[in-house]
């Protein structure tokens, strides 16, 4: 019987990377650690009286529903991690963008789920404390195949803990959402979707879309039709459809 070595196994999950791990031997505490994110916010993104903040797998709902054009990003939030270093982007969809979607006095900030949790945990700290001032609402929408049911959790029930009350064991949250809940924000509100699948190939029920842009029609700007569009834009662009050759 052959066993292998523990150290062969992958890495756990909250470390940021196997190749280059934190060096606190020079300090006392992981916040003073020179290898963790550093984040370049522009000020393009307080310009806005909201943010709504979604995962990169929905980005095609927010094409815009008059020009069909796709979305060029002029602004982005940039991190940079390790002592290596390495670099990320999180594209910003801004109203002054021309390609911006229908959303009026809305920025809207794409995230990609498949980055290390540490990463979004501090972009989700460094974004609160950017945008307490100007900024009156933030939005999140959340992807979780653990959950039964289309959820919402709103700034007070996140401040007194009773979101709690809104989950039934063994459901729960992870990624940019689970980083919001879990810093307990003022004037923020949290729109979670039931999935399957991997993170970034999530398949989502259309009434779950259709329920999501009936909640951004009430909350936020937006033009009569924006939930067809919402629902037209899925079903043309999600990327779930799996196209089959006959011979």
């Amino acid at each position: 019987m052959l066993f292998k070595q523990w150290n062969e196994q992958n890495e756990p999950r909250h470390i940021l990377d196997d190749e280059v791990l934190i060096d606190l031997s020079n300090n006392t505490s992981l916040l003073e650690s020179t290898n963790l994110p550093v984040f370049n916010i522009p000020p393009i993104l307080n310009a806005s009286r909201s943010l709504l903040i979604v995962p990169k797998r929905l980005s095609n709902l927010f094409i815009d529903v008059h020009s069909k054009s796709s979305m060029k990003h002029k602004y982005s939030i940039t991190c940079k991690y390790f002592s290596n270093p390495k670099y990320c982007e999180f594209p910003i969809c801004s109203n002054n963008n021309d390609s911006s979607p229908s959303l009026v006095d809305t920025n809207i900030l794409f995230i990609d789920d498949k980055l290390p949790t540490i990463i979004l945990n501090f972009l989700a700290l460094q974004l609160i404390d950017f945008l307490k001032e100007n900024i009156t609402k933030i939005y999140v929408i959340g992807l979780s195949d653990r959950l039964t049911s289309f959820k919402e959790i709103i700034d007070g029930s996140i401040q007194n803990n009773d979101c709690i009350t809104n989950f039934v064991p063994p459901e729960f949250i992870s990624n940019i959402a689970a980083s919001f809940v879990n810093l307990r924000p003022k004037n923020t509100t949290v729109w979670l979707l039931p999935s399957e699948g991997p993170i970034g190939f999530e398949k989502i029920n259309p009434e779950y879309i259709e329920l999501l842009a009936l909640k951004i029609m009430d909350n936020l700007s937006v033009p009569r039709d924006f939930v067809h569009h919402c629902l037209k834009n899925w079903s043309e662009n999600n990327g779930s459809h799996v196209t089959t050759l006959y011979i």
